[in-house]
């Protein structure tokens, strides 16, 4: 693991939220060298080239929650240099190529993760490259994926989603979706990554028949005090998208 010197400043208690962020060359924000009580949420990514990076967190808690990416080239969370204590629940990442993966030589020790929509187009449903250490991953959503391995986690590999949760000790609750119905604009996730979208013309509200509703990990303090499996990804069905960006004078 990597470890501050003795007269290094801590981060702690920073919020980063409704920020409207598109065409970043690196990551869609960072959480590099948070150390506790950090927050990002709320936010709206598109055309970059990750998601939310956190390598390293020092040990958190560090919550990445209720952001919405759009056309990430890599990773939705970056989970690089030794990463210890993201909690990542209730995001939607929609992209080409892989929905979810992390690829590192190192470790992620002590992540949460629960109630996330991943789309992609093609390859490994979940691929977890990197060595997983007290990590705790369950209940995502996953739509847009191709060939003979669902899943890789700590080196082994699961064939399907029902192996996966048969024999798996992360995703024991993970469920595979069809892309096609999840939105009820239609979103689709796009077809390369070498298209720069209009981010304001991205809709990611779940149609009234998706199969994302109604999938997630009971969590009554990130659901308003609902008690109901809650639907999955970034909107709760029928919620108002939060405002992204600069706000009018005068506005809230």
């Amino acid at each position: 693991m990597l470890f501050r010197s003795e007269d290094s400043i801590e981060t702690v208690a920073v919020d980063f939220h409704n920020n409207d962020v598109s065409e970043m060359f690196d990551d869609g924000c960072e959480m590099d060298g948070s150390d506790r009580n950090c927050r990002n949420f709320n936010n709206r990514y598109c055309n970059t080239l990750t998601g939310v990076s956190l390598q390293p967190v020092y040990g958190g808690p560090i919550y990445v929650f209720r952001n919405v990416s759009y056309n990430a080239v890599g990773e939705p969370f970056k989970l690089h240099n030794d990463p210890a204590g993201g909690l990542l629940f209730h995001n939607t990442f929609v992209k080409h190529g892989q929905p979810v993966g992390v690829s590192s030589a190192g470790f992620v020790h002590n992540c949460w993760e629960r109630n996330n929509l991943f789309v992609g187009t093609e390859g490994r449903a979940f691929n977890y490259d990197v060595n997983m250490v007290d990590c705790d991953f369950d209940f995502d959503g996953v739509a847009g994926w191709s060939g003979p391995v669902f899943m890789k986690w700590n080196k082994v590999m699961y064939k399907t989603a029902e192996e996966v949760r048969e024999k798996s000790p992360a995703e024991k609750h993970c469920i595979g979706l069809e892309p096609a119905g999840l939105f009820a604009s239609g979103l689709k996730a796009p077809e390369s990554n070498q298209t720069v979208f209009d981010r304001t013309t991205i809709d990611f509200r779940l149609a009234a028949d998706s199969a994302a509703r109604g999938k997630g990990e009971v969590m009554p303090w990130a659901n308003n005090g609902q008690t109901t499996a809650p639907d999955l990804g970034a909107y709760s069905f029928g919620s108002t998208p939060p405002h992204y960006g600069i706000r009018p004078v005068g506005g809230k």
